[in-house]
């Protein structure tokens, strides 16, 4: 190294000490302040990429809507990292590392996003379903309720007309033995008016064969040609005598109200 030294020289008043400059000195702090000047040139700036954050977002995410946004912020995310990196400014492998791990969360975004749109499908599916087979089974109780409702009624539509049967039978029952008891009560008075008016027909034709012919209460004409009368005769005066009796009972409501004459074979008969 060449050291050069300069004396300064000129008027001297009283005793000044001659001043030298050392080039060796300059020369050094020129070379410091070069460096300093080289190194802060080629500083890299910090990347500001915190790899939590995305992360974190995918996985609070609930629905699809919601992991849309985070796909949609990762995605952004992952395009200024690419520029940090075209930009130079950044160290190459803070970038590179962050770069990989944007992509990973721009996949695990997707992933989420396409999984819970998987699940509100299904789960909406599920739901109609459900639905459905809720408004099913509640049409079913109602044809169910319907069914035994028409079911009911046709029982008991069933038993008023089983019910109605069973009285105009009775009905018609008691009508039957109304007229069997009235055609029984009928003909046993029949009976008994034949047999009375026969014997007192016989009682007339032979007047002296019965002690109590003459206080019967009946008040008999009889002629010559009348007492002639044959038991068949007799019989039959005495059925058509009894059928007017009967005739006239009927229409009287069963009291006796009009005289019956019979005039045959020259025998009049009042009752």
């Amino acid at each position: 190294m060449r050291v050069s030294t300069y004396t300064a020289s000129g008027l001297v008043t009283g005793n000044l000490p001659s001043m030298s400059v050392s080039t060796n000195s300059l020369s050094s702090t020129s070379k410091i302040t070069r460096r300093t000047t080289g190194s802060n040139k080629n500083q890299k700036k910090q990347l500001n990429y915190n790899p939590k954050e995305m992360s974190a977002a995918i996985l609070r995410a609930k629905k699809s809507q919601s992991a849309g946004r985070v796909l949609t912020q990762a995605k952004s995310k992952l395009s200024n990292l690419m520029k940090c990196k075209a930009s130079g400014q950044y160290n190459d492998a803070e970038v590179n590392v962050a770069i990989a791990h944007a992509k990973k969360m721009v996949q695990c975004a997707q992933m989420k996003t396409q999984n819970l749109r998987q699940e509100e499908r299904a789960k909406k599916k599920f739901e109609n379903e459900a639905k459905a087979d809720l408004r099913q089974e509640k049409n079913e109780e109602k044809a169910r309720a319907a069914r035994k409702e028409r079911a009911q009624e046709q029982k008991s539509g069933l038993a008023r007309m089983q019910r109605i049967q069973k009285q105009k039978s009775q009905k018609r029952e008691l009508v039957r033995k109304k007229k069997f008891h009235r055609s029984e009560e009928q003909s046993k008075v029949n009976e008994a008016d034949f047999n009375y008016l026969k014997q007192q027909l016989r009682n007339l034709r032979n007047p002296y064969s019965s002690s109590g012919g003459a206080s019967t209460g009946v008040t008999l004409d009889l002629s010559a040609e009348a007492a002639q009368l044959t038991d068949a005769q007799i019989e039959q005066q005495a059925q058509q005598i009894a059928n007017e009796m009967n005739a006239d009972t009927t229409a009287e409501g069963g009291s006796i109200s009009q005289e019956a004459a019979v005039a045959t074979g020259g025998i009049n008969i009042v009752v």
